[in-house]
């Protein structure tokens, strides 16, 4: 019966963690602009979904297969119920449709993410460039992650350098990276662990990084196992009265989560050391006047 009861225990852990991502088909944009534009925005939006986690993107050969066979058209998929329609025959269980609308030299972007089985719009947010199609790639980065609930509402771009900050306030033009928690963006993409490593190569923040990324894993794996032993320690308890395996799970529990907050501790370090490196290589020289050590002066900073 123990058996049973922990192996049923560690089989609903584990299944939350494998849980099936959500499938999205990334519909191409409407609207009264060139093709290499609309392609530029399907292709952003799927690269920030695809790196997304807990979602995925249908092939673009899959979604095009579908709509030929069943005689649609981007053009004719003029409400809700249609595209849920649609999404449904893909597969889907969310379809992303875009419409682009050129206003005064920029381009003003509307995005949503329907539900194929209610056909209701899950998620809607709309973004504007301000440089014509310059800044499409950032916009549609900026917007679709925020969509998703992965990065927050200000723009990387328009984030400034700061003397005595670079790590958390990094103008990504010069290749700064922002950490959240255990996950690391350039310019408001969800980088993998590999891609971080190869920015981070031949840096101290390499090492640093690593040693985050283990703490993490260790901190993963002693909560799994804790609560693996809470959930069997239940069945178990009105049985036998026996609370150790409880009080063995919340130890297993409580020091996973310290190694899951030394982990993102070590992760925000790297990201600083990294961009600290990066800034202190880029940053122009200045002639500021000030107060120095000597009385009141001009200090040139380089």
């Amino acid at each position: 019966m123990k058996k049973i009861l922990i192996l049923s225990a560690c089989i609903l852990w584990h299944s939350g963690i494998f849980a099936q991502d959500k499938k999205v088909a990334v519909f191409d944009p409407a609207g009264s602009v060139s093709a290499s534009t609309k392609e530029i925005i399907r292709e952003e939006i799927s690269n920030v979904i695809v790196n997304t986690r807990g979602y995925s993107v249908l092939e673009r050969q899959l979604i095009n297969k579908v709509l030929e066979e069943n005689k649609f058209q981007m053009g004719g998929l003029v409400d809700n119920s249609q595209i849920g329609e649609i999404g449904k025959k893909m597969g889907a269980n969310a379809v992303f449709v875009t419409s682009v609308t050129p206003t005064g030299g920029n381009l003003y972007i509307s995005f949503k993410m329907i539900d194929v089985q209610t056909a209701r719009i899950e998620m809607q947010k709309t973004g504007k460039t301000t440089r014509g199609e310059s800044d499409i790639d950032v916009v549609v980065q900026r917007v679709v992650g925020e969509m998703l609930g992965r990065v927050n509402t200000t723009s990387y771009k328009d984030v400034q350098p700061a003397r005595t900050a670079p790590a958390t306030s990094r103008n990504t033009s010069s290749g700064g990276l922002l950490a959240n928690g255990m996950k690391v963006y350039y310019k408001g993409r969800l980088l993998n662990s590999n891609e971080v490593k190869s920015m981070m190569e031949n840096t101290d923040a390499l090492r640093i990084y690593e040693n985050g990324l283990s703490r993490g894993l260790i901190g993963a794996i002693f909560v799994g196992a804790g609560i693996g032993f809470s959930v069997g320690a239940l069945g178990l308890l009105a049985e036998e009265g026996d609370y150790s395996l409880i009080s063995a799970g919340a130890i297993l529990v409580g020091t996973g989560i310290v190694f899951r907050v030394l982990g993102k501790s070590s992760v925000r370090k790297a990201v600083n050391a990294y961009n600290g490196q990066l800034y202190s290589s880029t940053a122009a020289p200045e002639l500021q006047f000030g107060l120095t050590r000597h009385g009141v002066g001009f200090v040139y900073r380089f």
